[in-house]
């Protein structure tokens, strides 16, 4: 069977590519699993660590501290679904924590290890906290 010049390079190519995916798959793969969700965390896991210090990442190697001061269970409100486990996490922290926007950060703690959370800030400018809400459906 004869094959041009264009199919032989094309059909090389091709094999190249698909070749090289898995190899890159598994990088992508490897780094989404040292970044796990809160969400895989429950709110006696978090209860454990009450009053502990979670580092914030701000990029740029920067970072901010926050401690757990409260978890409040929200299973109770109107409108949430019966039987999963809803409740929010109350931080507070330095001066410079304040400035944190309502975004998901990585945070690292020395028990969790590293998770994303999404935080919202609450509260006055001079009496700042942060809260993260989950729902584990």
């Amino acid at each position: 069977m004869a094959s041009s010049r264009r199919n032989f390079l094309r059909t090389g190519m091709l094999f190249a590519l698909f070749a090289r995916v898995p190899s890159v798959l598994g990088s992508v793969l490897k780094d989404s699993h040292s970044l796990t969700g809160a969400i895989d965390f429950s709110k006696e896991t978090f209860a454990r660590h009450l009053n502990t210090i979670f580092r914030i990442q701000l990029g740029n190697s920067r970072e901010t501290h926050l401690k757990l001061v409260n978890i409040r269970d929200l299973a109770k409100r109107k409108g949430v679904v019966k039987g999963r486990e809803h409740f929010s996490l109350l931080f507070v922290g330095t001066a410079q924590s304040s400035d944190l926007s309502q975004e998901t950060y990585t945070i690292e703690h020395e028990s969790l290890g590293r998770f994303s959370l999404f935080l919202v800030p609450v509260g006055r400018p001079e009496d700042r906290h942060h809260e993260a809400v989950i729902h584990r459906f």
